[in-house]
């Protein structure tokens, strides 16, 4: 580990601000956010491989949130995680995935959650909150009530292509399936056999779990845990108490 802490501490030295070990398989390099997109970059160049990001409402302590990209290292089965805040009077940042495209989803979600902006992000659409979730209205941040979450009365739909031509049809399916697989919403541009195009709209189930948990005991969120899902309640399980 110390190897590996030497090597990427050489490979940050002029951008990161300070680095922890958290577990002595864990690193965590602190970059302003005006880094983020270089940190990024030279991590990815060192075959790491992206695993996922996570923001965090953390303004009870600097007034600032915190973003967090985590990195494996197969090889020295090690985990590195590049840390960046953002303060609160401008909640904004480089959005990292026009160099890695996996952050795509992860940034629309803390993003519709937390409502920190991912500039010139390709694709800004709602992915967790449908368009019937009031504007600036943010349900993970720490000073939004589990109290103000309400049923939407009607669920929008925001497919805006439109398709024109001899033989080109719109076809509409679910959100309800007779199958197995979660809901969700879907819009097919066909010509024939030929798929033109597709919009999806998912995560109809999203149901504030996290929110939930929220001021729990540790005992309550293993019992919350274990029922997110009947078929996953083991795997929850362990992976909580793991956390924990």
């Amino acid at each position: 580990m110390k190897q590996l802490q030497s090597r990427f501490t050489e490979q940050l030295e002029d951008i990161y601000i300070q680095y922890e070990k958290t577990l002595p398989n864990m690193l965590t390099y602190f970059v302003e956010k005006e880094d983020l997109i270089n940190a990024i970059k030279r991590i990815k160049d060192n075959d790491a491989r992206f695993i996922t990001m996570v923001g965090s409402d953390e303004r009870h302590r600097d007034e600032k949130f915190g973003l967090y990209y985590v990195f494996a290292l197969d090889d020295a089965q090690a985990l590195i995680t590049i840390h960046t805040r953002i303060h609160k009077s401008d909640p904004t940042y480089p959005s990292a995935t026009s160099v890695l495209k996996n952050c795509n989803w992860y940034e629309r979600e803390v993003h519709d959650l937390l409502g920190i902006v991912p500039e010139k992000h390709p694709q800004l659409i709602p992915l967790m909150l449908h368009k019937d979730w009031p504007k600036d209205t943010y349900p993970l941040r720490k000073d939004y009530s589990l109290t103000q979450m309400q049923q939407p009365e009607t669920s929008q739909d925001w497919f805006t292509t439109t398709y024109e031509g001899e033989g080109v049809t719109k076809v509409p399916v679910g959100p309800i399936h007779a199958g197995i697989i979660e809901p969700g919403h879907f819009s097919f541009g066909i010509a024939g056999d030929a798929i033109l195009h597709l919009d999806a709209q998912l995560f109809f189930k999203h149901r504030g779990v996290e929110k939930r948990s929220e001021g729990m005991s540790i005992e309550e969120g293993l019992l919350l845990a274990e029922r997110i899902c009947g078929m996953c309640s083991v795997s929850h399980d362990v992976s909580y108490s793991l956390a924990i």
